[in-house]
This record gives C-alpha cells, structure tokens and sequence, in this order.
C-alpha cells in the first residue's frame, strides 16, 4: 500500500509487487481475482477487439500506438526484486487478491472491502 492506503499492481506480471508465486501468464489469473474481489463470479470476461483497432488505427492515433505494442500482450514479462531486496530487509508483498479488492474499492468500483 503507498501512503494514501492504495494497493496498486501496475504490471500484473510483477512477482515482488503482488506477491504471487508463479506469473501470470494469460489474464484468467486477474480476471478470477476481479471476481473474488467482487465476490461475484458470473462477471463475463470478453476478449479484446484487436481487429476493431486494426481496422480504425489509420484513424486514430491511440489505437495506431496500441497495434504497435501488442507484442507486449503476447509475451510474458517478469521483473526481478534482487536489487531492491539487497536495500530492503524486508520487502512487502501484496497478495494479488487483497490488491485487486483494495484497488478496486479504492476506484469506488466496490461499495465496500468484501470478504474474501
């Protein structure tokens, strides 16, 4: 949590941010955790429209950057804590689903922290 009592986890990837002990190599990871959160498990989970931003990214410029760093989406990426262990003694780690609940209620997505 940063000094505001926020939980973020920027990159879902990131092992020493959301404390998770394997990756997570596709989004049925995050997905599941937004359900639980929400403590509602017919949330539906659809694809991104890739080839609606092909089609309009001529067009539009925000969907021209988003063709061109779609291979981020295809790869997973893993970021290592080694340094910042070395100047931490203690480095927190967030369960994923304790920071998806508190980033989620901290948005006012959620009207209240649901029990897990």
């Amino acid at each position: 949590m940063n000094a505001h009592g926020r939980a973020y986890a920027a990159n879902p990837t990131c092992l020493p941010t959301v404390g998770l002990r394997q990756p997570l190599s596709d989004g049925t990871q995050m997905a599941q955790a937004i359900r639980t959160a929400a403590a509602n498990p017919n949330i539906a989970v659809h694809s991104f429209p890739w080839p609606l931003v092909t089609l309009l990214s001529p067009f539009v410029t925000l969907f021209r950057e988003m063709r061109e760093m779609r291979y981020l989406w295809r790869q997973s990426l893993r970021l290592s804590n080694e340094r910042l262990s070395g100047v931490l003694t203690n480095v927190p780690q967030t369960p994923l689903h304790e920071a998806v609940r508190t980033t989620l209620t901290g948005l006012g997505c959620l009207t209240k922290q649901q029990p897990v």
